[in-house]
């Protein structure tokens, strides 16, 4: 049983605390925060469309509002905050004042989606996998590479580096939440409709008739809104498929953390990307942002390094990059034997 243990431990701790550099948490904080400032004009910026005179009670606090007493939105209030959010995540991605800048993303983040959500009275879940994230970029060294903080304040010769498992279990931490995220979401889906998410495709069907027909009926009885939906709903076999292609897809998302080359994770993600386009054109689902999370599934230092190489080339122009290969093709082999004597050294 001792034995067992020990190798559980093994896997554990090599799965955990190894992978990663502290320059793949700087890298990885720089497309978070462009990921983010994207995010952020697509989820918050109708706010700027508020009248600066108007006040609105909110319809249903959500909890943490209710908790600080907060009963009003206030359009000059969520324009503030609105300009700290963009400020603090330009400051968050190029590294300057990088915790500083990370908890302010993270409080103006909060505060638009209570502000937003208390309005409608409903609750949305677009934040929570982006909050994680900054949440443990915030308890990471990532200020330490890719950064204004790490030119301003050099690490002095005699500090050693980050250790591996310092900077390793911080992404390993978001990437569990996220697959955690889908896998919960399969489970829900089969604990609330269970077999009728398939049987006919009559959940999915049920969504994008409601959904298509939002907007009401012509004469005909066709949509007047997405004729796509309405359509497929009218499909059932094709729902079938589709609903079953989600659930599988969904529970078979924590294959990601075992997927060793990275041209399968590539593609194996694209396909989830795909998912959640098909569900913003159908469903009117506002997940369509939610791939540029995925970055955290791939060392971004390793990205960043090609990138630099691919820019190089560019630089260089096809001429050098030409004659750079006519030079390695014309220069000698090193014969078989050569080879094999130098190994049997």
């Amino acid at each position: 049983m001792s034995e067992v243990v020990r190798r559980m431990r093994q896997s554990w701790n090599a799965f955990f605390f190894k992978g990663y550099s502290v320059e793949s948490l700087g890298a990885l904080r720089v497309a978070i925060g462009l990921g983010f400032l994207l995010f952020q004009v697509t989820q918050f910026f109708p706010f700027l469309e508020l009248d600066a005179e108007a006040e609105w009670l909110f319809l249903e606090p959500i909890w943490y509002f209710e908790l600080l007493g907060f009963e009003r939105l206030q359009p000059v209030v969520c324009w503030s905050v609105l300009a700290a959010l963009f400020l603090a995540t330009c400051s968050m991605t190029v590294g300057n004042w990088t915790r500083t800048s990370i908890a302010a993303v993270l409080v103006c983040s909060i505060y638009l989606k209570g502000a937003r959500d208390s309005v409608v009275g409903d609750t949305h879940h677009r934040l929570l996998i982006w909050a994680v994230v900054l949440f443990f970029l915030l308890l990471s060294d990532c200020g330490r590479a890719y950064s204004v903080d790490a030119r301003r304040r050099p690490a002095p010769a005699s500090e050693p580096p980050v250790p591996e498992w310092r900077a390793s279990w911080p992404i390993r931490a978001m990437q569990l939440y996220t697959v955690s995220f889908y896998l919960w979401s399969v489970i829900a889906k089969l604990r609330v409709s269970g077999a009728d998410w398939l049987a006919g495709g009559g959940k999915l069907q049920e969504i994008l008739l409601r959904r298509s027909a939002m907007w009401g009926l012509d004469d005909h009885g066709q949509a007047l809104g997405n004729e796509l939906a309405f359509w497929l709903a009218h499909q059932p076999r094709l729902l079938e498929l589709m609903g079953g292609s989600v659930l599988l897809m969904e529970a078979a998302f924590p294959l990601v953390l075992f997927m060793k080359r990275d041209r399968a994770r590539a593609l194996f993600l694209a396909a989830v990307a795909a998912f959640h386009v098909a569900n913003f054109v159908l469903l009117y689902v506002g997940f369509l942002l939610m791939p540029l999370v995925f970055v955290i599934f791939f060392d971004m230092d390793a990205v960043a390094a090609r990138a630099r190489t691919w820019a190089a080339a560019r630089r260089l122009g096809p001429s050098a990059t030409r004659a750079r290969r006519l030079d390695a093709a014309a220069s000698p082999a090193a014969p078989a034997w050569s080879a094999r004597r130098s190994r049997g050294k």
